[in-house]
């Protein structure tokens, strides 16, 4: 959780030197950017402040709309404004807290005082009297505050399990469950700074569900849609512990397999593909056969220091071939250069 803290910390700070107003959006925006989640928004950025443009609410808006899906920043900035409301009651209480214990350190020494200066009995009792009355102050004090504390704790450990589900909703596809688009070029942004840094293999599988406009028009989205989870549900299960697998784009599907050799990538895709191609797929609502479904597979071995986008171009230019060669088979990406569609 100290983490969360200090990138929320590290925004706001940035904000202020910014000039920004900490306002939801633009909170949403800086804290992407401090967290690194969004590759895209951080390189473009990046870009904006190397040219030495001004930051202003205007940029953010813009980036906030380019590249945070509003209902899941909403609902990570909503869960995270409760989180805060919550520790600066924490801290209010405590706050109080404090001042009281000052005062009690003050009636402390004022007693001290009037037991070395005491003359009398009369003098003793009041001393007494005034001990009393503070201590009893002081445990009402700590039993109040420790109750609202185990109270807090139970409401600030469900809104960290609510946020961190709104984080991951963040970076899930809705239909699929697989990750989402910005989800995997974080993970290949990551994945290629190792591959560069320790000379480890790095694969990619990018998929396409073959004649699918066909198949929505002759069956319907929703029959669509459900050919798309069982597509991703084979993918999903197919894929290495350390591997990711996303919904790239409407019936594409891309896998990335760190540590991971060309002919080992080759034999996953055409796992994937035979899977595919041997279920029997049924209409739910009439149990009508929708016939043969297959994909087409594209299968590229990362090249030292290429960029992502050539890596990725290379992979969908394999997929290409092999959606011209006749669909529904899995073609190799050209090692050095990316593979010229006709």
């Amino acid at each position: 959780m100290s983490d969360t803290w200090d990138s929320a910390i590290e925004a706001i700070e940035m904000m202020r030197r910014h000039e920004i107003l900490p306002r939801y959006g633009n909170y949403a925006v800086f804290i992407e950017y401090i967290n690194k989640s969004n590759i895209e928004l951080v390189n473009e950025f990046n870009d904006f402040i190397a040219a030495n443009k001004r930051i202003t609410d205007e940029f953010c808006s813009d980036m906030y709309d380019k590249h945070i899906d509003r209902a899941s920043s909403d609902k990570i900035i909503n869960a995270g404004d409760d989180l805060a409301k919550e520790m600066s009651q924490i801290i209010s209480d405590i706050s109080n807290v404090g001042e009281s214990t000052k005062t009690y350190n003050k009636k402390l020494t004022r007693a001290k005082t009037k037991l070395n200066n005491g003359k009398d009995i009369n003098d003793l009792k009041e001393v007494v009297e005034d001990l009393t009355e503070a201590t009893e102050k002081m445990g009402t004090n700590s039993r109040e505050l420790e109750v609202k504390l185990t109270k807090t704790t139970r409401e600030i450990e469900a809104l960290r399990h609510e946020l961190e589900i709104a984080k991951s909703e963040a970076y899930k596809d809705a239909l699929t469950g697989l990750s989402n688009r910005k989800a995997f070029n974080s993970f290949l942004e990551a994945q290629v700074t190792i591959a560069n840094k320790e000379a480890m293999p790095l694969s990619m599988i990018i998929s396409d569900i073959d004649n699918f406009k066909q198949i929505n028009d002759t069956w319907g989205h929703l029959t669509g849609d459900q050919v798309i989870t069982f597509v991703a549900s084979v993918m999903q299960r197919e894929t290495p512990i350390d591997a990711m697998v996303c919904r790239y784009g409407g019936e594409e599907f891309c896998m990335l397999l760190p540590n991971v050799k060309t002919d080992e990538a080759q034999e996953l895709a055409e796992k994937i593909r035979n899977n595919v191609q041997n279920k029997k797929l049924i209409k739910r609502n009439s149990g009508q056969d929708l016939g043969k479904i297959t994909v087409s597979l594209g299968v590229a071995r990362y090249r030292n220091k290429e960029s992502t986008t050539n890596f990725i171009e290379r992979c969908d230019a394999a997929l290409y071939q092999s959606k011209k060669g006749g669909r529904n088979m899995t073609t190799i990406a050209a090692p050095t250069s990316k593979v010229k569609a006709a």
